[in-house]
């Protein structure tokens, strides 16, 4: 059962991210001078925004750590782990969820938000209808790793330029002289 609820966790969680990947910077720019949308954290104080590459290589970033703790959950049977993922997770859908609602409009990660709760809601029923749960070991991952997702993120996001120079604009080149040898 641990494998089956970390690889529908996994897969609706990039379902998810997808649906940024694909319209972040497209809704940016069509937002940006729309004052209802001033303090939204895309688009707060920014002099540069982020780049479909960097919003995806944070996001691979964030596929590679839940991938390697569903492996932990699974690895050492910790349900409780799993799901302590998936709350911090849902938690997260939840916030895009508040964010359509905040500025009356589709934010990237909303249609998604609200397509997957509820599959979530049903994976987290069929969970406690058939295992035993520790509720406490539940909510200590849940709040452990929504803090440490939360901080990756505001990492990931305040670093979007060095990111850029690293990933992108420096390994370009050494990249393009890898696979096309001229």
């Amino acid at each position: 059962m641990l494998a089956e609820i970390s690889f529908l966790v996994i897969s609706l969680f990039m379902i998810h991210e997808f649906e940024e990947i694909i319209f972040i910077t497209y809704w940016i720019k069509n937002n940006e001078k729309n004052p209802k949308l001033k303090n939204e954290m895309f688009i707060l104080n920014k002099k540069y925004y982020i780049s479909t590459e960097v919003i995806s290589i944070a996001i691979a970033e964030e596929f590679i750590f839940a991938f390697v703790l569903l492996f932990v959950g699974i690895r050492f049977n910790s349900l409780e782990l799993i799901l302590g993922l998936t709350s911090a997770h849902v938690l997260h859908l939840f916030w895009h969820i508040f964010q359509a609602i905040k500025y009356h409009r589709f934010t990237p990660g909303s249609i998604t938000a609200i397509l997957t709760v509820p599959l979530f809601f049903l994976i987290f029923y069929q969970a406690f209808q058939t295992q035993n749960i520790n509720i406490f070991s539940l909510f200590l991952w849940t709040v452990f790793l929504l803090l440490l997702v939360l901080s990756n993120l505001i990492f990931l996001l305040k670093n979007t330029k060095k990111i850029e120079k690293l990933f992108l604009l420096k390994n370009t080149k050494k990249i393009e002289k890898l696979f096309f040898k001229n």
